[in-house]
């Protein structure tokens, strides 16, 4: 399918219109009825998602972003149809909603609303809200003030607020430049990537690794015009790394992140299929990268089982990725739930899994770097002086405090 940029914002448009008449219409019933009809009325697994987000599309216009997302989270909560299936990308299309129907409604990031507990889902809220802003104002300089603005005014609940706004800016400057090659003839990886990719080397006062996220987030966007066969884009099954291989090399490791994206899928949903896949790629240094974004999606598609399988499997991978297999697992969970500060399911996961002690510490390592992007270091340095938080996992925040 053969989409332009210009022609995906008016189909989102569009649909937004229409779940705003059917939103208004369901707000007349009572929340719990109107979910509830959604997983009533619908046997398709596509139509009941699009109905939840008609519903949060109601209470969006009727009560505000805050509202609309505590009825996402509920959703959740209840529906393994709609946990199971990507919430970071159902969290996407509330940071649309929040975009069109906030944001441009006052232009003003002042009197825009970001709920704290937007960042459920992988920060998918803040992906979705800064790919519009940025592919409306595709200048290296704004983004960094707002990355900056952001990060202020939210870090006390979002501390992943800089890291999430730069990558979301990566999706904004690649969908800036679609807007622009109108020609099927320019539908080439270079045509599209290059000028995004130095908008982003050229952000000023960018730490590298937000530079790195940045390109990933252009990345991000390609591997899923891939997925969906979008501009003459389709994905390498043979070799998914292949087109990073091509790339600058210090661009590559970012490229190989995103391309793993799809590795999940690519391996059924088993750690040990996404080894063999990792080990064919061309760089050995990225083959940990590869599993470890892997086995992340893999979460994604279960968050609330225990793991129990998808942990049998990593204890048979190759030694050289066991880490990166169990590291994600925990990651994982906390990614990919939400984040209503409550991720005792994760500690449980790494404390009661049967785990021996090198596995458990790996676990608490995969924990600790997620869970980080969601609580204050503050926080958790609080946590462990208390005795609330097991000793393995403290370690991580004791080195994190000593800065080593």
């Amino acid at each position: 399918m053969l989409l332009n940029s210009i022609t995906v914002r008016w189909v989102i448009l569009i649909a937004f219109l229409v779940i705003g008449i059917l939103g208004a219409l369901l707000v007349h019933d009572s929340e719990t009825a109107a979910i509830e009809r959604c997983e009533k009325v619908y046997t398709n697994e596509v139509a009941k998602i699009d109905c939840w987000q008609e519903v949060i599309r109601g209470v969006f216009v009727s009560d505000g972003t805050q509202a609309a997302f505590d009825v996402f989270e509920r959703i959740y909560r209840e529906y393994d149809t709609f946990s199971n299936t990507g919430c970071h990308r159902h969290a996407h299309r509330v940071g649309d909603m929040a975009y069109y129907f906030d944001y441009l409604t006052h232009r003003d990031l002042d009197r825009t609303e970001f709920p704290p507990n937007a960042t459920a889902c992988g920060y998918g809220f803040y992906h979705g809200f800064f790919e519009h802003l940025i592919q409306d104002n595709p200048d290296p300089a704004f983004v960094s003030l707002t990355c900056a603005y952001m990060d202020e005014r939210l870090k006390a609940t979002a501390p992943g607020m800089r890291q999430t706004c730069y990558h979301g800016s990566g999706h904004g400057f690649l969908l800036a430049r679609a807007d622009t090659l109108v020609d099927p003839r320019e539908w080439t990886l270079r045509d599209f990537v290059d000028v995004p990719l130095a908008q982003c080397e050229s952000l000023p006062d960018a730490s590298p690794f937000e530079i790195s996220e940045c390109r990933q987030g252009i990345y991000n966007v390609i591997v899923d015009w891939m997925s969906d066969e979008e501009y003459g884009f389709t994905y390498d099954r043979e070799s998914p790394f292949r087109i990073c291989d091509s790339e600058a090399y210090e661009r590559q490791p970012d490229c190989y992140y995103e391309m793993a994206q799809k590795v999940d899928g690519l391996s059924n949903h088993d750690p040990a299929k996404a080894a063999a896949i990792a080990q064919t790629a061309k760089r050995k240094d990225m083959q940990s990268t590869i599993m470890t974004v892997a086995v992340s999606g893999m979460v994604q598609h279960r968050p609330k089982e225990d793991q129990q399988q998808l942990l049998a499997s990593c204890r048979t991978v190759p030694e050289e990725l066991l880490h990166a297999c169990i590291v994600s697992l925990a990651g994982g969970l906390v990614e990919h739930g939400t984040s209503s500060g409550d991720f005792e399911h994760v500690f449980a996961f790494c404390e009661e899994s049967g785990m021996t002690e090198t596995e458990q510490t790996i676990c608490y390592e995969g924990l600790y770097s997620s869970i980080s992007r969601f609580v204050s270091e503050a926080e958790l340095q609080t946590a462990c002086a208390k005795g609330q938080r097991p000793e393995l996992f403290c370690r991580f925040v004791a080195e994190a405090e000593a800065g080593t």
